[in-house]
């Protein structure tokens, strides 16, 4: 308080007078700062408000960071613009619902998001001054689900950005790639049944735009998984691919891992073909405009004994002009058609595949932006075969000339 607030009497008295006008003068700055005419900042809210689809089981409450208390009273009110929340997975952006506290984040994702019943849920971990994560079990004995939370906005509020069990690892897609549909799931797991449960979901729904499974290993023993999902057009330009298990005992959400997904514009999924005799259906894999990762298109084959060599031909075609015009894009073409001259894989999954010199025909991707595309959809395609263990790529039975080509050198063969 100053000196004109406690009085002093030997003061004079246009001392006095001043001191007292220009505490009212900041008085006045204070006041209107509050009421929202100074620099911007909005307070952060102290209770929730329910949209689509906000959370139905916790209200944020004014908290530290590590705790949680009981649920404030006060009105409800409209949550202040907010900064980037690109890579919030929950709440959703656009609805009025935030949070105060990440356990109350935390719980609200793994019941309202994930579908969890009645879990687990521990304290916060900070990790620095704006992230942490909160573990979440199924009961008090079950696998730990770790939600990653993240401070985002301008209003101090919790946002999950995804989420983590050792027992589902997610390789692809990784966070904030951006995917179309068929969209390729890779990773190593664990589950009853090898079976692990996919969804993909855009923001403001809680229905799936697709969903199916992909099986890994089981019995606690870690097995890779390679597939796709399939999933309608979305409406939302972001969302989540969420890959859960499920008990064996009541069916309950058993722990999930949730990758934050942008999505991409390569028109309508596809749909697989069906061979007629004496034809086999073949999967390769495209990139999407300029998104990261591929996505796969199909071809309709002659039956072959030759699983591998099929796909890598008809890889090197490249997109079909419909497919092209739908967005997907490759190096391969017609001009790279046939330049498959040899594809081996051993009895050890490791497989060898020789082309013929591409370096002419795709000069290109011999750049760090073109290399990796190249590959991309090269390991995308070898790999979908789980007997695939890694590869090595060969120009005219040289490996040095192929790496060389792509500028990375070496002749250690690619794994998955």
């Amino acid at each position: 308080m100053s000196d004109a607030a406690t009085g002093r009497p030997r003061w004079l008295m246009p001392a006095l007078v001043g001191a007292l006008a220009l505490l009212v003068a900041v008085a006045a700055v204070v006041l209107l700062t509050r009421n929202g005419e100074g620099d911007g900042a909005q307070p952060a809210p102290t209770s929730t408000t329910t949209g689509e689809p906000g959370p139905t089981s916790t209200a944020p409450v004014t908290t530290g960071p590590g705790g949680t208390a009981a649920p404030t009273t006060a009105p409800a009110t409209t949550a202040p613009p907010a900064g980037d929340l690109s890579s919030a997975v929950w709440p959703v952006a656009s609805g009025p619902t935030r949070f105060s506290a990440p356990v109350d984040a935390a719980r609200s994702f793994a019941v309202d998001f994930v579908g969890f019943t009645d879990p687990v849920v521990g304290t916060f971990r900070a990790g620095d001054s704006r992230s942490g994560e909160v573990d979440v079990r199924p009961r008090a004995t079950g696998p730990v689900t770790t939600v990653l939370l993240r401070q985002l906005g301008n209003d101090g509020s919790w946002w999950v950005i995804g989420s983590a069990t050792p027992n589902i690892r997610v390789q692809d897609p990784s966070a904030l790639d951006t995917i179309a549909s068929p969209a390729r799931l890779r990773g190593t797991s664990t589950a009853f049944e090898a079976t692990v449960n996919v969804e993909v979901r855009e923001d403001g729904n809680r229905q799936p735009l697709g969903s199916g499974f992909v099986m890994g290993g089981s019995m606690g023993d870690l097995g890779p998984f390679d597939g796709t999902v399939t999933f309608t057009s979305p409406r939302a330009a972001a969302g989540a691919v969420v890959l859960l298990t499920r008990s064996a005992e009541d069916g309950r959400v058993w722990e999930a891992s949730v990758v934050r997904v942008r999505f991409g514009s390569c028109g309508p999924a596809p749909s697989r073909p069906t061979a007629g005799a004496g034809q086999m259906v073949v999967t390769v894999y495209f990139s999407c405009g300029d998104s990261a990762g591929t996505v796969a298109a199909y071809r309709v084959v002659p039956q072959s004994a030759g699983v591998l060599r099929a796909p890598l031909e008809q890889l090197l075609a490249g997109p079909t002009a419909t497919e092209r015009a739908a967005g997907l894009s490759s190096f391969f073409s017609s001009a790279t058609a046939g330049m498959v001259t040899g594809v081996n894989v051993r009895p050890d999954g490791s497989a060898v595949v020789d082309f013929a010199d591409l370096r002419p025909v795709i000069p290109n991707a011999s750049t760090s932006a073109g290399s990796r595309v190249l590959l991309e959809q090269l390991d995308a395609t070898v790999f979908q075969f789980a007997s695939v263990r890694n590869v090595t790529y060969r120009i005219a039975g040289n490996c040095q000339a192929f790496t060389e080509w792509l500028q990375f050198g070496g002749c250690d063969p690619r794994t998955r």
